[in-house]
């Protein structure tokens, strides 16, 4: 039995392997894509880019800064999203009555009491 032949059994009773692909005698599961078509003048953009940053590959480099500003996109959201809840939370701290802790309380007469002693 040849390994494309193993591996069509394989997926025939186990239909989890429908997502495989095989390559050179090894199954390796099907990974998502992203395609996209670029014109010349960009791809020279990001080839310069990708050979003066280092990286091996222009779809490595394109996947990299793709990530990265995901992730930028997603901080700043989340900072926006923290900025607004804290600042509603302040003013309704502010609109609020005071809470008063008894000991906080008791210290603040203690201290009205001994500046009045200083007078």
């Amino acid at each position: 039995m040849t390994h494309l032949e193993l591996s069509e059994h394989i997926c025939k009773i186990n239909p989890i392997c429908a997502s495989l692909t095989t390559y050179e005698n090894v199954i390796m599961p099907s990974l998502p894509r992203i395609t996209t078509r670029i014109d010349s003048t960009t791809q020279d953009i990001l080839l310069q880019a990708c050979a003066i940053s280092g990286v091996s590959s222009l779809n490595s480099f394109v996947l990299n800064a793709a990530i990265e500003k995901a992730k930028k996109i997603l901080s700043d959201e989340q900072a926006i999203k923290l900025s607004q809840r804290d600042a509603i939370a302040l003013t309704e701290a502010l609109d609020s009555e005071a809470i008063c802790h008894s000991r906080l309380h008791k210290a603040a007469q203690h201290y009205k009491i001994k500046e009045q002693e200083c007078d």
